[in-house]
């Protein structure tokens, strides 16, 4: 807990939830026609500083290059930016195909969100800490990006399957 206040993550989290607080209470995700001219801006501007910044903080990260705390904070934003842009460009892909297959995929999870953000901690401490497997440090990006992918798709089944039998999810019921 304490790393977590050191780490500055208090802030960070408690900054985005009330980002998405405020997109919420605007009613973005009601009219993305409406938030068009907006979101294709987020967008841009997401990609065109985060990518830079993605590859300078992984650069960085990879190398094991000292920064100073600045550069180094400044890396961390595209973590953000990285966010909000992929998050306008899939609001902008919904709205240009809304009618598409495959969408209500997406609502098993969504119908369970708390469930499956805590379930995806605690399957991420089990699995790259070391009070569980602890493959932090052996499988290196592409392999953490195989398992966050094999996650999802696992609480994406169980989703749907718990969603067949109950109205909420487990933590939902509270």
């Amino acid at each position: 807990m304490w790393k977590f206040v050191i780490g500055h993550r208090f802030f960070k989290v408690t900054g985005l939830f009330l980002i998405g607080f405020a997109a919420g209470r605007e009613r973005i995700y009601a009219d993305i026609p409406a938030f068009r001219g907006l979101l294709k801006k987020v967008l841009g501007w997401g990609l065109a500083l985060g990518v830079p910044l993605s590859v300078l903080y992984t650069w960085s990260s990879m190398a094991g290059h000292p920064w100073g705390r600045v550069v180094h904070d400044l890396t961390y934003l595209s973590v953000y930016l990285m966010g909000f842009a992929y998050a306008a460009g899939f609001c902008l892909l919904f709205d240009r195909h809304s009618e598409g297959k495959g969408w209500w995929l997406l609502s098993y999870p969504g119908r369970m969100a708390c469930t499956n953000s805590l379930g995806q901690s605690v399957i991420g401490i089990f699995l790259f800490y070391g009070v569980g497997l602890g493959l932090g440090n052996q499988v290196g990006l592409p392999g953490t990006e195989l398992i966050a992918l094999g996650v999802y798709g696992f609480q994406l089944a169980f989703s749907a399957l718990w969603l067949k039998h109950f109205r909420y999810g487990p933590v939902e019921w509270g």
